[in-house]
């Protein structure tokens, strides 16, 4: 089924289930929590301030308190994308672990907001375990949901991200690492973001952040980052012998033929002309 299906405790979602049609973009924001997102089927990308971040199907990562921009991407022959997302509530946390806080001490802002987990078949079947209460969510309730948190919890500290995962928890409480604009937009400028999605990630208007950015790059943002795409595709054109569409995936642009029209209309040649023609000159 297409969709959200959640799972409320005490008026908190604390699961959730994602069917999600491929090219479809996700924008929301962890505002005093964290969650565990693991892809059952398709590919995610998740973008925030410091960059993005990418789960194929069978693989999670978790994710601070943080803006974020979610795109999700099929695999060939599949319709829709598939995921569960398990939230973290700092008290709920504090107190379902008030005999052993101590690893979960506040810490200074950490340098991430999102890290990888390397998925493991406990972990799988863990998920599978939760889909069934989504079919009848009123059977959770918060004794359920702390067995539930609290044993994945245990997996993610016994993954083999096992340094990962307990740093994460570690820093669970602190505040995010406050980003400036030159690093948000230099830490996405490859990624396949809207100008309204580049502001959403700066906490922007549209308008601010048309205005900010002319002032800290005295150009656009369409027209810089158009720019800085096309050179990145031109050298890895000359210095790779990567395929074009990979070139151009590389390089932020998620169909071929928009990399085409973009490259033809800037360079004055196609990606592959211009390929043949550096080549020719190598060899002269």
């Amino acid at each position: 089924m297409q969709g959200f299906q959640t799972i409320e405790v005490n008026g908190s979602v604390f699961f959730e289930k994602a069917a999600m049609p491929g090219k479809s973009v996700h924008v929301g924001e962890l505002d005093d929590h964290a969650c565990f997102l693991f892809m059952m089927k398709g590919n995610n990308l998740s973008i925030e301030q410091n960059g993005m971040t990418g789960v194929h199907a069978s693989e999670g990562i978790v994710k601070r308190c943080s803006r974020y921009v979610s795109q999700f991407v099929t695999d060939d022959n599949e319709t829709f994308c598939e995921g569960v997302a398990i939230y973290f509530y700092p008290e709920f946390i504090k107190k379902i672990f008030k005999n052993e806080f101590q690893q979960f001490k506040e810490t200074p802002p950490p340098s991430f907001n999102t890290r990888k987990v390397v998925s493991n078949e406990l972990i799988q079947q863990y998920i599978k375990g939760l889909i069934p209460y989504f079919e009848v969510p009123e059977l959770m309730d918060e004794e359920l949901a702390a067995i539930k948190i609290k044993e994945l919890v245990r997996l993610l500290i016994q993954s083999e991200n096992r340094t990962s995962v307990l740093d994460f928890f570690s820093e669970l409480f602190a505040s995010p690492r406050q980003m400036s604009f030159v690093e948000v937009v230099e830490n996405n400028i490859y990624n396949d973001l809207s100008m309204d999605q580049f502001a959403f990630l700066c906490n922007m208007s549209l308008a601010t952040f048309k205005r900010t950015f002319r002032k800290q790059f005295d150009t656009s943002p369409a027209a810089y980052i158009r720019h800085q795409k096309i050179a990145k595709a031109k050298t890895l054109l000359v210095s790779t012998t990567q395929q074009v569409e990979e070139i151009a995936y590389e390089c932020g642009f998620n169909e071929l033929s928009s990399f085409s029209h973009t490259f033809q209309k800037v360079v004055g040649v196609s990606p592959t002309d211009f390929r043949l023609s550096q080549m020719s000159k190598s060899l002269s």
